[in-house]
């Protein structure tokens, strides 16, 4: 309960004041909890914002034991891929290797989040995007027929 609450409020927090304005006893407040609560279960803000960044990419259910990490983690990315090579593939395009998207896109992208959030924004996002696909980063805004592009951090 007090988790999903200060989870929350950092979200919420994040997405109206920005990472610079984010303080404990903002995300306190928010929540309805005290801020030794919050350093009590975290220790301090960037151990929050990464717990919350983690919270996000977890499944709804328990992955499959793969027999190793190497094969826990691939299966993982694989499943998301999967799903976005899927729908490539209805449009005839083709999709990187699981390994290349987690080298190019997810890795760098989730230092971002844990280390440097300030340097984390939809152009940095196409541009890795681009990379990977070998394309302009024009090319690789998500703006699909009748959508938009999906910003902010």
């Amino acid at each position: 309960m007090v988790q999903a609450s200060v989870h929350t409020a950092v979200r919420e927090l994040m997405s109206e004041v920005g990472r610079d304005a984010l303080t404990v006893p903002l995300v306190a407040q928010r929540a309805g909890v005290t801020p030794s609560t919050i350093y009590r279960r975290w220790g301090d803000l960037q151990k929050l914002l990464s717990d919350v960044a983690v919270e996000r990419l977890r499944p709804d259910t328990a992955p499959r034991d793969h027999g190793g990490l190497r094969a826990d983690l691939t299966a993982w990315a694989g499943q998301f891929l999967d799903e976005m090579a899927s729908r490539a593939a209805g449009r005839g395009e083709s999709a990187p290797a699981v390994e290349t998207v987690m080298d190019r896109v997810v890795a760098p992208l989730m230092y971002r989040i844990l280390f440097r959030p300030a340097g984390l924004d939809t152009a940095y996002t196409r541009q890795l995007v681009a990379g990977l696909l070998d394309t302009t980063p024009e090319a690789a805004t998500d703006a699909g027929p009748g959508g938009s592009e999906t910003s902010g951090r």
